[in-house]
């Protein structure tokens, strides 16, 4: 039985699995780090498949066999994988811990697909918001979740620079754009995102069981909870027909996707933490634009009307921010003086103080006009707030990554990486922060908004200066390049103490 021990120290927090950074350079490390960038890469693709297929099918498709079948998908692969336990493995567990990998697998394998498929109707919620709740969302609470748990606030920067990016891209797939959050459909948009922490809990509990009991035991034990589950929900919604669980061929791809994408997420976590599969899922917008623009480019499916230099600097952030969330690693024992210290910190301040000061500030100028269901000519210009675009929360992401880099101490590499991440948030605002994250306005007539991008009925959207996300953006670059000077001048000689030293151990 594979056990792990936990090596943390007093005073530390949980000792981290084993990152493919950490991995003794040689031929098989390089094998190790291949197969592990080949399995992030495939879990990359069957998400953003997952979401692609089960769009497709979700109006033709009763929900009960859509989860079903994705159950079945998943528990056989995960008792594949995991063989037939023992009855040494179960004594292991014991009591509690079986009851509890029990549980994580009926959220993870029915409750959260369960949540998703109920609340996706045949044309609604549009899916620039399905993509980001259950995608989007769910990936940066993996991440968020390794995070906290190993104490890398850098990481969980860097997913929230990604999100950004995901933003960009949600909202520039077609314009005006049907990317409006917790507007038209709030409830829904909530059962996304208790679905995602039901998913979360499920890949954390389970790859962490696993992780220290082996997987033979804990994977029988998450698919039997899964099944049980699907059956416990999925016979009274279907009128307790059992062939109404048995998905058509049509959902094959769906289920398949699914299981794959379960068994994936399960072994990444297993092995080197949750923030693996949450980046991958960080990838789905990016990886469902790429097949948009072959298909503008080849006319496979008529046009579309992506925008493309937006969503091209949005897959920009999205890639710079991943990296940052993949490459958080130990802190260093070393501080700056209150030479480099005082200035630092106060930068940092001001950008944390500016961003949240431009999330209120107005963002966007937008203008409206149309004709309502009476015939009277209706028109309208008025500004959105910071908060409802991604302007004002690019500016906050980068903020909080100069943030956490002081705060965890990042080393050179690290330190470099936030910068560059920041970098690229600074080169792409001139493009992607007057996107609008909200064009639904429950006050403007429905019968107008629904007339958008037709003969009958338009909105414009024109840039606001800000200066306070410019001032955010740039206190926090000029942060991160102090911290950076500094580490990379301190490496080239032994580094006094100093009365701003945090001392403490290397992580």
């Amino acid at each position: 039985m594979d056990r792990v021990h936990d090596t943390r120290t007093r005073g530390e927090g949980r000792a981290e699995p084993d990152p493919p950074s950490s991995v003794p350079l040689g031929a098989r490390s390089g094998l190790v780090l291949l197969g592990v960038a080949a399995t992030w890469i495939l879990l990359a693709v069957v998400s953003s498949a997952h979401f692609v297929f089960q769009t497709a099918v979700v109006p033709r498709v009763a929900d009960p066999s859509l989860v079903f079948g994705g159950v079945v998908a998943s528990a056989l692969l995960l008792l594949l994988i995991g063989d037939r336990p023992r009855r040494a493995d179960l004594r292991a567990l014991g009591g509690q811990r079986i009851a509890l990998a029990v549980a994580a697998g009926a959220l993870g394998l029915a409750v959260a697909p369960a949540l998703v498929v109920v609340n996706r109707y045949s044309d609604a919620p549009p899916g620039t918001v399905v993509a980001f709740w259950t995608t989007v969302v769910w990936g940066a609470l993996l991440v968020g979740a390794s995070a906290l748990t190993f104490r890398r606030p850098t990481r969980a920067a860097g997913a929230l620079v990604a999100v950004v990016g995901c933003m960009a891209i949600l909202g520039s797939w077609e314009r005006p754009s049907s990317f409006s959050l917790l507007v038209r459909y709030p409830f829904e948009e909530l059962s996304f995102v208790i679905a995602g922490i039901a998913w979360t809990a499920f890949a954390v509990i389970v790859g962490g069981l696993a992780r220290t009991y082996g997987v033979r035991a804990v994977y029988t034990l998450a698919a039997a909870g899964g099944f049980g589950g699907a059956l416990a929900w999925g016979l009274p919604a279907s009128g307790w027909d059992p062939a109404v669980l048995v998905p058509p061929a049509t959902a094959l791809p769906a289920v398949a996707s699914f299981g794959l994408m379960v068994a994936l997420t399960v072994h990444l976590t297993r092995r080197f933490g949750a923030h693996l599969p949450g980046t991958a899922l960080l990838t789905v917008p990016l990886m469902v634009t790429l097949l948009l623009v072959v298909e503008e480019a080849t006319g496979v499916f008529g046009p579309r009307p992506i925008l493309v230099d937006e969503a091209g600097w949005g897959s920009a952030v999205v890639v710079a921010g991943i990296v940052v969330a993949l490459a958080a690693g130990r802190r260093c024992s070393s501080f700056p003086g209150k030479v480099v210290a005082i200035p630092g910190l106060a930068l940092v301040a001001v950008s944390v103080g500016a961003a949240l000061f431009a999330l209120v500030e107005p963002g966007v100028a937008v203008s409206v006009w149309g004709t309502t269901r009476t015939g009277a000519e209706f028109a309208a210009d008025f500004v959105i707030s910071g908060f409802r675009t991604v302007g004002g929360w690019m500016v906050l992401a980068t903020a909080l990554l100069a943030a956490s880099a002081w705060w965890e101490r990042s080393g050179r590499v690290q330190t470099a990486l936030a910068l560059v991440a920041a970098v690229t948030l600074a080169a792409s605002a001139a493009t992607i922060r007057f996107t609008p994250l909200h064009t639904w306005m429950p006050w403007i007539p429905s019968e107008v908004q629904h007339d958008f991008g037709t003969e009958f009925a338009g909105i414009t959207f024109a840039p606001v200066p800000v200066s306070v996300q410019v001032v955010g953006i740039i206190g926090a670059c000029l942060a991160l390049a102090l911290l950076l000077v500094w580490r990379s001048l301190s490496a080239r000689g032994p580094v006094p103490r100093s009365d701003g030293s945090a001392g403490g151990r290397d992580r």
